[in-house]
């Protein structure tokens, strides 16, 4: 599968990237803007802010040019408020859930961890912002 950043992958040298993952078929919630902003929401933090890729190591690195997602609404809006997020933060991440259904050829995902988390790294082919809709504001 060809992923939507390899450029950049290739270009920090991240090895391993993405790592084997593992095909999802479900539904998906991440954080975003109402409406979706083009310039902020579908973007991973690494193509945001490339400086965050020269350093750390690379599992964290290639982790940056994933999108955040999690396996419930309940899960997204829960992480969310736990973190205590500053407002440049929340200007940057948004204050909305979006929910869509991702499948295999959309990208890979990471595994699952305990608060529902993983990472996605999208195909090139996909426009993700087509298949998610604003579901309504965190908090």
């Amino acid at each position: 599968m060809a992923y939507k950043y390899a450029a950049e992958i290739a270009s920090f040298g991240i090895e391993n990237c993405p790592p084997e993952g593992f095909e999802v078929d479900q539904m998906a919630y991440l954080w975003c803007h109402s409406p979706f902003d083009s310039k902020l929401d579908f973007i991973p933090p690494g193509v945001k802010k490339p400086r965050r890729l020269m350093r750390g190591e690379m599992k964290k690195r290639c982790e940056l040019l994933a999108l955040s997602m999690y396996e419930t609404e309940q899960q997204a809006r829960e992480y969310f408020i736990s973190r205590s997020f500053s407002e440049d933060n929340i200007r940057d991440i948004g204050e909305f859930i979006a929910a869509g259904h991702v499948n295999p050829p959309d990208g890979s995902a990471s595994e699952i961890d305990s608060d529902g988390h993983f990472n996605f790294h999208e195909s090139f082919e996909v426009n993700l912002s087509a298949k998610f809709s604003v579901l309504g504001k965190i908090t």
